[in-house]
């Protein structure tokens, strides 16, 4: 801004104020004119004047802090009132006026201290407006501001004042993104029930209708959060309550109320679905068309904007009437809204105007204006993610607004692929945008990472980048993705110019998603209840996994020449040995791809793994860090990580009650596992469903987490091994885009490849296993990567007979391992196959390079 137009803004500043003064109790049309006539200098220069101390009025040629401070408060008051002032501005100049004001009241003490406390009730609302900054904190200043002013305005003392402070904390509550929604909002309901034993109708009839609309609003809000068995309830009293405001709330005495109250009831009407669910429609069509008589463009347009979002909602799912017309009325209505909700003003509210806009472009069958107005969507969504967002309530919602966004994009970026395959590669790549956001989310909120090093690591990938992470003709990536009404696999190989999809478009059903997530829910109910249940089933029940995945179908449209896959799973499918899956031929896909089956969590990480893997293009068996057994209960694996140990040159091992924590971070800062060229965990893992951060591997005296092992820096590792029970978790209660799991956290702290366990595996099993793995691993030649030197290991112990287990351990080098293994076998029956289930072999995944 140059001087000339800061000095503009001054002057202005400085004519308001000076109205105000010479207008006193008459100033409200005088000021709202030059409003009006310079909205465009209400800005952030604007808010930076009003907060300077050095603007004050002279009062006999000396500065009056008083007569200034006074005349802030009322200017404040006149544009938070001010229907023309819009967006985040309002609050702001609201805000920076009534805080300078109290801030000058500490030091002179020249307000009363019922103003001072209606000053702070003030501020409570204008902090409960509030566009910009954290709402969560926002709601927090609110609420503090309104229990301060409490203190002074007592319900003996201050009667009418303390129901007003009741209404303002009931706004607070409502509007809180922090703890469980459902008790905020039966605190408001308190508060405003409280305000109603001051704010009786027949005194205060304004105040009790203003009390009855919010009671309107929160039942209706219970309607989404509350019990099922209470919705209709709460959108009967909803209702009423809207409808007792009116009694009061006029278009005569108060039109600008009643339209804000007959906005509500076409909002409640569209929520509340009886059988005469037509009616309710056009009920709320005409509150709607009712509020917009008195909320004019001109005169209210931010209230114009939300009554045009509303009516879209209306008519988009309006019964009665021309399906195509209502349709049209619909997009007219939103594309209104858009006017106002704009990106910088309301983002919040243009998010919800865009996506519902997308998806009525969507269902008319106009695929490229649902793809536009999807993708200025995320966009906006991306500006608020940018934000400091706090409570965790408010930012699953954000998660799920997102998901739910990006869902609908690669829909339509699919239907869109008929016309023009083109857009399968760009389905893939919002695929991965999402995921990548989402794992970005959790490094900065760890504060691991500035956001710079947070963009780098995560970079949007195009299609030919994601191609460029295949090494040669014979790999292909198998990456699926949950839609909103199915789940669809991409196949990608290196020279065709776009994934082939399955199932095709056509052909994709609802019931595939649906059995996929009862057979999930099953299997997992099982292991957790029922493990030794579980295990017998666990054949049979990968069996029926293959049929709900399509694997076959899958694999038959790749050649025979394709001999290593990478497997991209999503939301559940995470959880489940995919490398397990068998084939109609009596194999599995272990079997069917001879040069590895691998996992990535997505190709963002795989990328990240592959340049990290490039840098140690030589095999070093230099150096081993382990942990092991640090909480003494696991039987074998003192055995697994000395017949490990033996292969290296150098091993540094914490071992039981020494491997704590302050000691791996010792040995993080400085000493070898900084180091280490290969990590090995022998110890239990938890998975935190409500903290996914607090997942962690188990130590002697505390639990290293996943925000602390994004912590680690392991540029010289090339595998970490947790060899532990249930180590690659990751939240499955709720159908997200998000992958956090421990391997997540070793991949980006450096290591390219991780792996790690699906399940609680049995120690002896798992000691064989890994024994097995490094001794392939040792063999580059022959496995040459960590993929195949563990898929082989697999394949290994499902096959081995009791005589092919003898001779193996044999020959193991480490004399105490050799003993006790040869000890344990004398009791297996001859030729049997002792770990043939998949439970023994198929929980652990190589993930990454």
């Amino acid at each position: 801004m140059t001087n000339s137009q800061h000095e503009q803004i001054l002057n202005f500043l400085l004519e308001v104020l000076q109205a105000i003064l010479d207008n006193k109790t008459e100033c409200r049309q005088v000021v709202y004119s030059m409003l009006s006539a310079n909205v465009g200098k209400l800005n952030e220069s604007f808010v930076d004047l009003l907060e300077n101390k050095s603007i004050v009025f002279l009062s006999q040629g000396t500065p009056d802090a008083e007569i200034t401070a006074r005349v802030i408060v009322i200017l404040s008051g006149l544009i938070s009132e001010c229907p023309f002032v819009i967006g985040y501005i309002k609050w702001e100049i609201a805000i920076a006026g009534y805080v300078r004001a109290l801030l000058e009241n500490l030091e002179q003490k020249f307000f009363t201290q019922k103003e001072s406390a209606v000053l702070m009730n003030s501020l409570a609302i204008a902090y409960t407006n509030r566009i910009r900054g954290d709402k969560a904190e926002n709601i927090e200043k609110a609420i503090s501001w309104s229990e301060l002013a409490l203190q002074i305005l007592t319900f003996d003392t201050y009667p009418t004042e303390w129901a007003m402070l009741q209404n303002t904390l009931a706004n607070a509550y409502t509007s809180c993104p922090v703890g469980e929604k459902i008790k905020n909002l039966e605190l408001a309901i308190l508060f405003y029930k409280s305000a109603l034993k001051i704010y009786i109708k027949e005194v205060f009839h304004k105040q009790w209708g203003t009390i009855q609309n919010g009671l309107g609003c929160v039942y209706l809000q219970c309607i989404y959060c509350g019990k099922r068995a209470e919705i209709e309830e709460n959108r009967g009293r909803a209702i009423t309550h809207l409808q007792n405001a009116l009694q009061v709330r006029t278009r005569e005495d108060f039109p600008q109320d009643w339209a804000t109250t007959q906005n509500n009831l076409g909002v409640a009407y569209i929520a509340r679905f009886h059988r005469v669910q037509a009616e309710n429609y056009e009920q709320a069509i005409t509150h709607l068309q009712n509020a917009l008589q008195v909320r004019t463009r001109e005169d209210f347009p931010q209230d114009w904007a939300t009554t045009q979002h509303d009516l879209g909602m209306a008519y988009a799912d309006r019964v009665f009437g021309d399906r195509t017309q209502n349709l049209k009325q619909a997009i007219n209505c939103y594309e209104n809204a858009l006017l106002f909700r704009t990106h910088d003003n309301f983002p919040r509210e243009r998010v919800e105007t865009l996506f519902n806009l997308g998806a009525v472009y969507r269902f008319n069958k106009q695929f490229n204006s649902a793809y536009t107005n999807f993708l200025n969507a995320i966009e906006t969504v991306e500006f608020l993610r940018s934000e400091s967002v706090s409570g965790a309530e408010m930012k699953q919602k954000l998660l799920e607004t997102y998901t739910q966004l990006y869902r609908s994009l690669i829909e339509v970026c699919l239907e869109l692929a008929h016309a023009d395959p083109r857009y399968y590669a760009k389905a893939v790549e919002y695929v991965e945008r999402t995921k990548a956001r989402n794992l970005a989310d959790r490094l900065a909120s760890c504060d691991s990472y500035s956001q710079n090093e947070i963009n780098e690591k995560f970079s949007s990938l195009s299609f030919s980048d994601i191609q460029a992470l295949l090494p040669d003709e014979q790999t292909v990536i198998l990456e699926w993705y949950v839609l909103n009404t199915t789940f669809v696999c991409f196949i990608i190989t290196r020279n065709n110019p776009y994934p082939h999809i399955w199932p095709p478009l056509q052909e994709q059903q609802q019931a595939d998603l649906d059995a996929l997530v009862v057979w999930v829910g099953e299997h997992l109910a099982i292991h957790y209840a029922q493990e030794t249940q579980w295990q017998e089933q666990l054949v049979s029940s990968l069996n029926r996994l293959a049929k709900l995945l399509h694997i076959e179908q899958i694999l038959s449209l790749l050649p025979e020449s394709y001999e290593r896959v990478i497997l991209i799973p999503c939301s559940l499918l995470h959880l489940l040995p995919l490398h397990a899956l068998p084939l109609a031929n009596g194999s599995c896909l272990l079997d069917r791809f001879k040069r590895g089956v691998s996992y990535a969590p997505s190709c963002q990480l795989l990328q990240l793994a592959t340049r990290r893997s490039e840098k140690l293009s030589i095999p070093n068996f230099s150096n081993l860090f382990a942990i092991q057994n640090p909480t003494n209960d696991l039987l074998f694996t003192n055995l697994e990580v000395a017949a490990i140990s033996s292969y290296f040159d150098s091993a540094k091992i914490l071992s039981n009650y020494k491997a704590t924590k302050v000691v791996l971070n010792q040995e993080a800062a400085t000493g070898q596992l900084l180091l280490a060229n290969y990590v090995h965990f022998s110890c239990h893992g938890t998975f935190d469903f409500a903290s996914p951060l607090k997942s962690a591997l188990v130590l002697a005296d505390a639990p290293l987490t996943l925000g602390e092992i994004f912590a680690l820096e392991l540029s010289q590792c090339r595998l970490v091994t947790l060899s532990a029970c249930e180590t690659g978790l990751t939240d499955f209660t709720v159908l997200n885009d998000e992958y956090i799991a421990l391997p997540s956290g070793f991949l980006v702290a450096g290591s390219p490849s991780v792996v790690s366990s699906l399940w609680a595996v049995n120690d002896l099993s798992t000691a064989f296993l890994m024994i097995k793995f490094y001794e392939n691993l040792q063999d580059s030649q022959t496995y040459p990567t960590v993929a195949v030197a563990l898929n082989k290991a697999q394949i290994w112990l499902r096959d081995a007979t009791k005589k092919e287990l003898y001779r193996w351990m044999s020959q193991l080098p480490d004399p105490v391992s050799r003993r006790k293994l040869l000890k344990w076998i004398k009791s297996i029956e001859a030729e049997t196959k002792p770990f043939e289930s998949p439970y023994y072999w198929a929980a652990f995944c190589a993930i990454g390079q």
